[in-house]
C-alpha cells in the first residue's frame, strides 16, 4: 500500500491530508481508503482530478485537505473534486 500512496502522492501530517499525484500516464485512476482522526475517507486520484469523499458525509467539516499545496475543504455534501491543471499532472 505504501507504493500506491507514494504514486498517489498521499501523505498525512498533523491531521491534514495532502495529495500530490504522480500517477504513471497509463494508469486511469486509483481509489484508496484512508482513515484520519477517526474519519474515513475514500480518495480517488486520476491524471485529470482528485476526489476526496468523507464517509459518512457529515464528518466532512473536520477535513483538512491540501492538493498540490493548495488548501481545500470538503463541502457539506462530503465530496470534493478538484481538476488538476496540466502543470500539476506532469504532462
Amino acid at each position: 500500500m505504501a507504493a500506491v500512496f507514494g504514486l498517489c502522492g498521499i501523505t498525512v501530517q498533523e491531521g491534514c491530508i495532502s495529495v500530490s499525484p504522480r500517477l504513471p500516464a497509463h494508469w486511469r485512476e486509483v481509489t484508496v481508503p484512508l482513515s484520519v482522526q477517526g474519519t474515513a475517507y475514500r480518495i480517488t486520484v486520476s491524471n485529470q482530478c482528485v476526489t476526496v469523499t468523507a464517509i459518512p458525509a457529515d464528518h466532512a467539516a473536520s477535513a483538512r485537505i491540501m492538493i498540490h499545496g493548495h488548501p481545500w475543504s470538503v463541502p457539506a455534501t462530503g465530496v470534493l473534486t478538484i481538476a488538476l491543471q496540466k502543470e500539476a499532472r506532469g504532462t
